[in-house]
């Protein structure tokens, strides 16, 4: 899945080249495994525009983090399931999935000489991290999602 999303960023960095372009316009997303505050999310950089060969929008950048999940077995001690990444809150989780797929796509957007706009859900308070970095051009709130989200507080 790496290696596809790898050649998936530098076939839209390349399209973007080829039309004059600076910018690779992009969305993030964060996807919980059953509920908000669950203990794994993954989120990915989606490309916002056709890219030739794929018949959806491509997954430029992917990251998942998933907390250590422990239990106790029937003699009461604690037993590990599996070993996590990531120990924080959910919105520290989306924090970190967004910094690591920035960590993983910068290199080669860098290569290209391309800057990045990208649209982010509304509830995640994404100009702290991405008003830092320089390869980000301009940030957007998805405003369907913001709509939902003001929805849900009025009623």
């Amino acid at each position: 899945a790496e290696k596809s999303a790898n050649q998936a960023l530098r076939l839209a960095c390349e399209y973007i080249k080829n039309i004059d372009e600076k910018i690779l316009p992009i969305s993030f997303d964060v996807s919980w495994s059953h509920v908000r505050n669950a203990n794994q999310a993954s989120g990915e950089f989606i490309f916002a525009k056709k890219l030739d060969g794929y018949p959806y929008k491509p997954i430029l950048g992917f990251h998942y983090v998933e907390k250590l999940c422990k239990r106790k077995n029937k003699d009461g001690e604690t037993v590990i399931v599996h070993e996590g990444n990531h120990e924080k809150s959910s919105r520290q989780m989306e924090y970190a999935i967004l910094i690591a797929i920035l960590q993983k796509v910068s290199p080669i957007l860098e290569e290209f000489d391309l800057l990045l706009d990208i649209g982010i859900d509304g509830d995640l308070e994404s100009n702290k991290i991405l008003g830092t970095v320089a390869i980000v051009n301009q940030i957007f709130a998805d405003l369907k999602h913001v709509s939902k989200l003001i929805r849900n507080k009025i009623g």
